[in-house]
């Protein structure tokens, strides 16, 4: 069973499941994320058998089969080592070495900010509450929890296997609507014929970002607020490289899936943190007001290890 039969199965069978089915949506959403993150960061058995030592679960680790594809002074900027945003504090790098790369990004304002859906519900059937918005695989979705009732609504280059309801977009993308028969066919359509072509954004990311690798765009999101505000998913990458699954994918982590064991010390900011590297990858664990997230990234990548010290330094848990 692929991904997206898994998501339709699951979506589908939790009618028929718990009453009120708040707690198969959880259960749905907590399934569907560790499928989606292992299949989009290409999870490698190696990566797993290394992760396991050192980490519970490892669905965020990346491919280490890709070689970086060459860096220039296109989208990244031209090599800059340990640059940063002008005024804005540098990190310790305690955890730096003399055997070092050089930086190969710049730091500037995150250029995938806001996260938004491109297009603006006109109205929402009731029960359903605020979505999140998801991005994966080139489709991004609109995720709404609500109780007893849920709906996914997916924009992207095809219809949807199984989608109740679709609508074609003027740029010949589809939206498709499924909500496993919670919601009724004609509140569907309303919704459908709705939708108007706007961004929008439902609402903030459970953190602040105040610095990014310039030229890295949105590659790979996931919200689960079933399970705690503080969980989350995001992936970015250079433009060039979004959907690709390569190299220079720079992922932060929120909820059970940061790593946990020993590793080297390291000071981001005024917050403790450690570095630990996982085979071909390194994460950075910090802990800030009083939630524990956690920046990765390949070593084969741009970043070297007083950039990833920097953006994590960037993270501020809201």
């Amino acid at each position: 069973m692929n991904l997206d039969e898994e998501l339709r199965h699951t979506l589908h069978s939790r009618a028929e499941q718990a009453p009120g089915g708040t707690d198969a949506l959880a259960r749905f959403q907590q399934r569907t994320g560790r499928y989606q993150v292992r299949q989009r960061l290409a999870l490698t058995s190696a990566a797993v058998a290394a992760a396991a030592a050192v980490a519970v679960g490892a669905p965020y680790l990346l491919a280490a089969s890709r070689p970086a594809p060459p860096v220039g002074a296109g989208a990244l900027g031209p090599s800059l080592p340990g640059s940063a945003t002008a005024g804005s504090p540098s990190p310790s790098a305690t955890a730096s070495r003399p055997s070092e790369p050089p930086s190969r990004v710049r730091f500037g304002p995150p250029e995938f900010l806001p996260v938004t859906f491109p297009l603006t519900p006109g109205w929402v059937p009731p029960g359903l509450g605020t979505p999140v918005v998801d991005r994966t695989a080139g489709a991004i979705r609109l995720v709404y929890f609500g109780t007893g009732t849920n709906l996914i609504v997916t924009v992207s280059a095809q219809a949807e296997a199984g989608a109740e309801k679709t609508r074609r977009l003027p740029d010949g993308r589809v939206v498709s609507l499924e909500s496993g028969g919670t919601v009724p066919a004609d509140q569907l359509a309303r919704y459908a014929a709705g939708l108007a072509v706007r961004a929008y954004e439902p609402g903030p990311l459970p953190v602040g970002i105040t610095s990014a690798p310039l030229g890295y765009r949105l590659d790979f999101l996931e919200q689960d607020p079933t399970a705690g505000p503080a969980n989350l998913h995001l992936c970015i990458a250079p433009k060039s490289d979004v959907d690709s699954a390569g190299a220079t994918l720079l992922c932060l982590v929120m909820g059970s899936d940061v790593a946990t064991g020993d590793g080297e010390p390291v000071q981001v900011g005024g917050d403790p943190g450690k570095i630990i590297i996982v085979g071909d990858f390194t994460d950075v664990v910090v802990t800030r007001a009083g939630v524990t997230y956690m920046v990765h990234a390949s070593t084969a990548g741009p970043l070297n290890r007083t950039d990833l010290i920097r953006y994590a330094d960037a993270i501020h848990p809201a």
